[in-house]
């Protein structure tokens, strides 16, 4: 992906981690997961939305990428 349009591929993996970041300090903060898109927006980032994008790709993460999720972000395993 990164040869065909590298700013591209770039900016989605800054943003998936901002947006893992956004949910992170959600989560500390003592909210619950948000899990329906348009309920919580932090930073212009719609943290529902990623967390169902996630959820609906679950099956195209590594291992290592399912394990950090499912033991940081606690609830965004399928």
């Amino acid at each position: 992906m990164e040869d065909i349009a590298p700013s591209s591929a770039r900016h989605g993996r800054r943003s998936g981690q901002r947006a893992f970041d956004l949910v992170q300090l959600h989560l500390e903060a003592g909210h619950p997961l948000p899990t329906e898109p348009g309920n919580v927006v932090h930073q212009g980032e719609d943290l529902g939305r990623w967390v169902r994008a996630l959820r609906h790709g679950w099956d195209h993460l590594t291992a290592v990428q399912q394990w950090i999720c499912a033991s940081r972000s606690s609830g965004s395993s399928p």
